[in-house]
């Protein structure tokens, strides 16, 4: 799997190609509106090269991209789930008799040379968003080793006080005057620069990859968000 940049900026056609039953595509394009370009673009060169369709599991009869409409405007959801209908030639699929193909409980079946011939897929996207309720939440500690291990719930302690203004980075400390809040983070290179005049560039969460030196407390940040917001779609692909 590549991460594209030519074609396919996600990845997934690979995975299409292998026909997986379910995938999930952390999408992480800069996209502070929602508009879901890079996914929209993936998913038309998927038809046009006929590796398969797409369709919404809970109304097949209702176009695809209504889904993304609707994720769009609710902000609350913290994934989408697509539905993927593979191949393009039926019969063509369906050359292998009984004799020669066994069945899965996932519904797939392989051909001679063991391919699986699945028929249908999910496909299940999480976007690096801020849900409404974390708008305002100020910068967190930044990860440990703890944390990531054993995924340790931490209380979401601010970096800085609301009272005192102080920010502790790298042994230094930061009057700034009040608590940062994580949709502020910008800059590269050191923390520092979210508080001496260099927090510049787009805003977290909707860095570009234009941005390849993030700071350390960008990087926990979106650690963090990635975790949060994959939950609900982890607990739906299982």
């Amino acid at each position: 799997v590549s991460d594209g940049g030519v074609q396919d900026c996600t990845g997934i056609h690979q995975l299409m190609r292998r026909r997986c039953g379910r995938i999930l595509l952390a999408l992480a394009a800069a996209d502070p509106n929602d508009d879901m370009a890079v996914l929209r673009e993936t998913m038309r060169l998927a038809v046009e090269m006929k590796i398969g369709s797409f369709y919404d599991p809970a109304n097949p009869r209702r176009d695809v991209f209504m889904l993304l409409d609707e994720f769009k405007q609710d902000k609350s959801k913290t994934y989408l789930h697509i539905g993927i209908y593979y191949g393009w030639d039926e019969e063509k699929d369906e050359e292998c008799s009984d004799e020669e193909s066994s069945a899965h409980g996932d519904g797939a079946t392989t051909d001679r040379s063991g391919r699986p011939q699945r028929r249908t897929g999910h496909l299940f996207v999480v976007k690096n968003r801020l849900p409404p309720e974390d708008g305002e939440s100020p910068v967190e500690p930044l990860l440990e080793e703890e944390e990531i291990v054993r995924a340790a719930k931490r209380s979401r302690e601010p970096w800085g006080s609301p009272n005192s203004g102080m920010v502790s980075m790298g042994g230094f400390s930061f009057d700034t005057g009040r608590t940062l809040e994580q949709r502020e983070l910008g800059g590269c290179c050191c923390d520092c620069c979210h508080v001496l005049g260099c927090n510049c560039g787009p805003k977290f969460p909707h860095i570009t990859n234009a941005n390849q030196c993030l700071t350390p407390s960008l990087f926990s940040s979106l650690c963090r968000l990635g975790y949060r917001l994959s939950e609900d779609a982890i607990d739906a692909m299982a």
